[in-house]
């Protein structure tokens, strides 16, 4: 293996400036583990072991803890972990890294009775819902919780591509009565046969029992329907089923209408159903009369760190949450999905959040909600990203009506587009609304509401109708446009919108809104959408110039990028931070190539070791590294994807143009050492651009 050839400039002295521009010629690299600070929580008397434990489903997804006495733990995870501690005392664990958290007894031994203490790593999101009985420890570097179990777990292990296998395992584990690991070999398992005809035929076995599918990695386990054979769903969960699914593939799934066939040509889930690190993809309805890549009815699904791409089907091409069912999704893309009539991304009447993920790239026809149809339920979108979905009806974005309940923060609602082919009186390109939707620190711009009817009402941006209520605070509207005649609609809003305080409206003229002293008009000072393909990190970023900056009050502690709010805060979604590279110097100090195949550098990746040093003579404060330019489709694998600061939650993600990496509080004088590790997609000379920002302290009197 030769020594790659690196070649840096480093240029000083503008805010312009590219502090470090690197040309890779390569020749012919290991993947990295990159670990990050988390919670630690204890009890409010200060003793960890005190207190019930009482758990409170789902299972196979996030969980909460709730309080039985006044020292109880009390906490409420994200997705991606799953925990069953029901009457049989039986205990399943996923992480947000789809790994398995060893069970330890306080002396450090494995455990098949006993106490035990649950270490939740990296990745864990924990709600602040709980201050007054419990206490955030921002030394720790864990979430530690204390109980009692009894261990019951069967272990399977199915050989590369033994569809058969899979198929026994599955058998066993629902008739053991016994919580189940199956472990798949990497390899492509082809089913041909439907083996259950519960709601329409499936190719696995109906889960009814406590299970995890684990496969050895998301590119490289696949479980598909072979091509030609007769028409069937992949998995289907019934309403006695958990299931735990990791690192694997799931597709070619097709469903043919009939009167028992409820759609989910994915998956069907009746029970409690939780996706880590997996991909959902080219599952599909061909007749358009159902959902397509997942129908879960009524039952409990949690995602996390997954794609749900290019499925197709009526009434969620992506996903179909049905009353009463809950959904939680966290640090995922949902994109390119079809949905017939309606709902392209997600449709919705049940309970959904979304956090830290993307809606890109769907589509539906004329009832609109090309990202996310909501028609009854509740939506609670937070630090996420609705971007580029497309509909001939209304709601490019989001459709909300039917006394759905909408509520979105830190989220960029941008270059969404819907129609009027449908007919609909009103029509809104980033939000249609007849219910109640709320609107912090979110920044809606870009979006286009394409009028061809003069007698349809449009709102590029919201269009709220009669029965509609629309609450703004903190936020951007602007840059939106409309094709609507004039006196039917306008730009940025149309219809009655109700101004909290503190937002930007680039053109109020089409709504009807009562602006107060801190509310602004015109010019938002936005620069270029970016999107670095990472979850959740699409976005419109403040121009120096903007207004915006320090416009705001009573922010959440962090962003759409879950970067620090600074001082007053910034109205829209992303918080602007100065570039910075005048006052600090970036040295390379070595490059290291690897040129084993890793999930985003499957050409290998190159690791570049790089010497921070601050010569501004104050602090900067919650300091970054972002991505300006890097060609040849390469990813930057080591993109920080989470908060900064310490004790605060830190993994990372791979992605582009705009991929942030933290370098967080640093003192004047003071050098620190980052690595910026490259995924490569082929073997071939690239540039990387990158920007230093941070918030410059005054330190002293």
């Amino acid at each position: 293996m030769t020594t790659p050839l690196v070649k840096v400039r480093h240029v000083n002295g503008s805010r312009i400036a590219l502090p470090l521009l690197l040309f890779i010629a390569m020749s012919a690299a290991p993947g990295a583990s990159f670990a990050g600070v988390t919670y630690s929580w204890i009890p409010s008397d200060g003793s960890p072991s005190s207190g019930t434990l009482t758990i409170d489903a789902p299972r196979c997804g996030g969980f909460s803890v709730s309080q039985t006495a006044v020292s109880a733990f009390t906490f409420t995870f994200a997705p991606g972990v799953s925990v069953d501690l029901g009457t049989a005392q039986r205990l399943i664990v996923v992480d947000g890294e789809g790994g398995i958290i060893p069970i330890v007894s306080s002396d450090g031994s494995a455990l098949d009775t006993g106490v035990f203490d649950l270490r939740l790593p990296q990745g864990i999101d924990v709600s602040n819902t709980f201050p007054q009985v419990a206490q955030y420890d921002p030394g720790g570097t864990n979430i530690v919780v204390r109980g009692r179990w009894q261990r019951a777990l069967d272990e399977f292990s199915v050989s590369s591509g033994d569809a058969a296998g899979l198929i026994a395992a599955i058998d066993s584990a629902n008739s053991s009565g016994r919580d189940s690991r199956i472990h798949l070999e990497a390899g492509t398992y082809r089913l041909t046969a439907a083996r259950s005809s519960t709601d329409g035929p499936s190719g696995l076995p109906s889960i009814a029992g406590n299970m995890l599918i684990a496969g050895s990695g998301q590119e490289t386990t696949i479980i598909e329907r072979e091509r030609g054979t007769p028409r069937f769903r992949m998995v289907h969960v019934s309403g006695t089923g958990c299931l735990a699914l990791q690192e694997l593939t799931l597709t070619g799934g097709e469903l043919d209408y009939g009167s028992t066939i409820l759609g989910g040509s994915g998956m069907f889930n009746r029970g409690e159903l939780g996706l880590s690190r997996v991909f959902l993809t080219e599952n599909g309805f061909p007749l358009g009369e159902g959902p397509g890549g997942i129908r879960n009815e009524g039952g409990v699904l949690t995602i996390a760190r997954s794609t749900i791409s290019r499925n197709s089907g009526d009434g969620g091409g992506g996903i179909r949450n049905s009353s009463p069912g809950r959904v939680a999704i966290t640090d995922t893309q949902i994109t390119d999905n079809v949905g017939g009539r309606f709902g392209g991304g997600i449709w919705n009447s049940g309970e959904l959040s979304l956090t830290r993920s993307t809606i890109s790239n769907n589509s539906a026809s004329f009832e609109g909600g090309a990202g996310i149809f909501n028609t009854v339920g509740s939506l609670v979108i937070r630090q996420s990203s609705l971007v580029g979905n497309r509909t001939d009806g209304p709601g490019g974005g989001i459709n909300n009506n039917d006394r759905g309940s909408v509520t979105v923060s830190d989220t960029t609602i941008a270059n969404n587009v819907s129609g009027d082919s449908g007919g609909h009186r009103y029509n809104g390109g980033g939000i249609v609304n007849s219910g109640t939707v709320s609107f912090v620190n979110s920044t809606i711009a870009g979006n286009r509401a394409e009028m061809d009817r003069p007698d349809l009402a449009g709102g590029g941006g919201i269009l709220n109708e009669e029965s509609g209520f629309v609450r703004l605070q903190n936020t951007i509207v602007a840059l939106n446009t409309t094709t609507a005649a004039a006196g039917f609609g306008g730009s940025d809003c149309a219809g009655v919108i109700t101004s909290i305080a503190r937002n930007l409206i680039g053109d109020p003229a089409g709504c009807t809104v009562s602006l107060g002293a801190t509310d602004l008009v015109g010019d938002p000072g936005l620069g270029a959408f970016i999107d670095s393909g990472a979850p959740g990190t699409a976005r419109v970023p403040l121009l120096p110039t903007s207004r915006a900056i320090d416009a705001g009050a009573a922010c959440a502690n962090n962003d759409q990028l879950q970067t620090p709010r600074l001082g007053a805060c910034d109205l829209g979604a992303v918080e602007f931070y100065p570039v910075v590279d005048d006052v600090i110097a970036l040295d390379v100090l070595s490059t290291a190539f690897d040129p084993t195949p890793v999930p985003g550098g499957p050409a290998g990746t190159l690791r570049i070791s790089v010497k921070y040093t601050n010569n501004s003579g104050t602090t900067i404060a919650s300091s970054f590294v972002e991505v300006l330019e890097l060609s040849g489709q390469n990813l930057l694998l080591n993109a920080s994807r989470s908060l900064f600061g310490p004790g605060q939650a830190q993994g990372t993600a791979a992605g582009g143009v705009g991929a942030r990496v933290s370098l967080g509080n640093n003192g004047p004088g003071v050098s620190r050492f980052f690595d910026l590790v490259v995924g490569l997609a082929t073997r071939q000379v690239f540039t990387l651009f990158v920007h230093v920002h941070g918030a410059v302290q005054q330190d002293g009197p």
